[in-house]
């Protein structure tokens, strides 16, 4: 599996290599699809808004004129991205998943979402291993939610269209 996953992003990476970088006001959206300004054709490639003359805070990748993700970076620094969303590929503007980093390189948040953008999952996790999980229906909490203490201890509550239903600790 992990191999499968590094293969992908390979590939992924290498289309991305060869595909145009242009500036926000070179590119227009029209019905959702973004167009590249000089030719009027649906735009594949990166768009990136920048402060000053290097300072990318923004990023985002658009295949046939459908966006595919984008990255938002903390202030003035490119390296550390704040959020990082993925949309669904034959869906314009609808979430897929959307990860949080922290400024603490250690914490971060992924939230997942079904076909058509509704949110099904939260997880929190922090140095690598999960600390809050939980499954949502839309809008409310339908589902598990779990919370990891630091010590081990596990709290498990029960959710049913956002109302709680039941709650136990496990060691």
């Amino acid at each position: 599996m992990k191999m499968y996953f590094l293969i992908l992003l390979l590939l992924w990476g290498g289309l991305l290599y060869a595909q145009d970088t242009l500036s926000v006001k070179e590119v227009y959206l029209d019905k959702d699809l973004a167009y590249q300004e000089d030719t009027n054709g649906l735009f594949t490639g990166i768009v990136q808004a920048k402060r000053g003359k290097q300072k990318t805070f923004y990023e985002q990748v658009y295949n046939m004129g459908v966006i595919q993700s984008e990255v938002v970076y903390y202030r003035g620094d490119h390296e550390k991205p704040q959020f990082r969303t993925y949309y669904q590929p034959k869906k314009p503007w609808v979430f897929q998943k959307i990860y949080y980093y922290h400024k603490k390189k250690e914490k971060y948040e992924i939230t997942s979402f079904d076909q058509d953008g509704k949110k099904v999952l939260i997880q929190r996790f922090e140095k690598g291993k999960l600390t809050y999980s939980c499954e949502y229906d839309g809008i409310v909490k339908n589902g598990q939610e779990i919370c990891y203490a630091v010590n081990g201890d596990q709290t498990v509550l029960e959710f049913e269209k956002g109302e709680r239903i039941s709650a136990s600790c496990r060691d």
